[in-house]
């Protein structure tokens, strides 16, 4: 992908989510560090939908719910997928940095792209639909999000770039709903969830 065309598409929407990364863990942790985490959120997202599509059976949520609609009533289904979504795109951030006592990505991070990715797939591409995401339905090798990334490991299924600004309401949201309950629940990210 060019730089250019990254730039053109993306910047906006990765900046939006950049300061709110940066937002919800001042002042307990550096920029870089809140920066690092949401890259890897990205990364977690991408291959962790990947990792979704490799496995049949009747325990896989994402196929079951999301792409064969199981038969449930529409406000069930969406209702499920949110709650299986929001909760396996923080499982492997979690498992392994409780593993191994080492937190690199703040659980304020992972709280926010986790609700900012599950409310952009419920909402923004369930409810309202996208192009984008409809392709992904009809070939489910492409099109896994976000976008940029699959443009850079070139699962995208054309050349065209989705419009990732919509997500800014998303993670504006996100990052309120994070602040008040890390001022409910009195969490910082100075310290791993194991010592809190």
């Amino acid at each position: 992908m060019k730089v250019e065309d990254f730039l053109e598409h993306y910047s906006h929407a990765i900046a939006a989510f950049g300061i709110c990364a940066v937002i919800v863990t001042f002042p307990d942790r550096t920029p870089m560090s809140a920066l690092l985490g949401g890259g890897l959120m990205a990364l977690n997202y991408y291959f962790s939908h990947r990792f979704l599509h490799l496995f049949p059976g009747p325990l896989n949520f994402h196929l079951n719910l999301h792409h064969e609609k199981a038969g449930l009533p529409r406000w069930l289904e969406l209702t499920l997928e949110c709650i299986l979504e929001f909760v396996y795109f923080m499982f492997f951030p979690l498992l392994f940095q409780t593993l191994f006592n080492d937190w690199i990505i703040p659980f304020s991070v992972i709280l926010l792209l986790s609700m900012t990715y599950t409310s952009y797939h419920i909402y923004n591409y369930s409810i309202l639909g996208s192009k984008d995401h409809s392709r992904h339905h009809m070939n489910p090798e492409v099109n896994f999000s976000p976008n940029f990334l699959d443009h850079l490991f070139s699962t995208n299924f054309d050349e065209e770039h989705e419009d990732l600004n919509p997500g800014i309401v998303n993670v504006i949201a996100c990052t309120l709903i994070v602040l008040y309950l890390k001022r409910w629940v009195g969490w910082t990210d100075a310290q791993n969830l194991a010592t809190k």
